[in-house]
């Protein structure tokens, strides 16, 4: 039997946040989260490379029938053909609030962090997201004009 999570929010993109590379430059992308519920939603972003990205923000709620434009900053770096391939990963959790004392948890960063680590794991979304950077704007030292690098690693940390 397979176990689906539940979806409280719809994601885009749903599988690799892209960044068109330019060197030592900051590259950013966004992820639209959409509640199509009928009750606020709270989220959490978080990621496996928490010194290389800017996340804002990076949780909060999101009320019934409406979007959040989430601005994801990755770091400048430097990368070339010799570069190792990058395994940097985002993870988007989600649950519904239930009740007004749960929208004024999110006013304090120690309560919802708490409600965070008391919400039941099977009520929890999650999806995560793998990293992709363009390079079809720049010129690399390969065969190959156009390269992306998906990333595959799944430890977490907040943002």
């Amino acid at each position: 039997m397979t176990h689906r999570s539940p979806v409280y929010l719809r994601i885009a993109p749903d599988s690799t946040i892209s960044f068109d590379y330019i060197p030592r430059k900051y590259l950013t992308s966004r992820l639209i989260l959409s509640n199509p519920s009928s009750h606020n939603v709270a989220f959490k972003v978080k990621t496996t490379v928490p010194t290389s990205y800017l996340v804002k923000p990076h949780n909060g709620y999101i009320p019934p029938n409406s979007s959040m434009e989430i601005n994801i900053t990755m770091q400048p770096t430097e990368y070339n053909a010799q570069t190792p391939i990058l395994n940097d990963k985002f993870l988007v959790s989600a649950f519904p609030l239930n009740s007004e004392i749960d929208m004024a948890v999110l006013q304090d960063p120690t309560r919802f962090n708490k409600l965070w680590a008391e919400t039941s794991k099977a009520i929890l979304q999650n999806k995560k997201l793998s990293v992709g950077l363009n390079f079809e704007n720049i010129r690399l030292s390969t065969s190959s004009p156009k390269k992306t690098i998906d990333t595959s690693q799944s430890n977490f940390d907040s943002s």
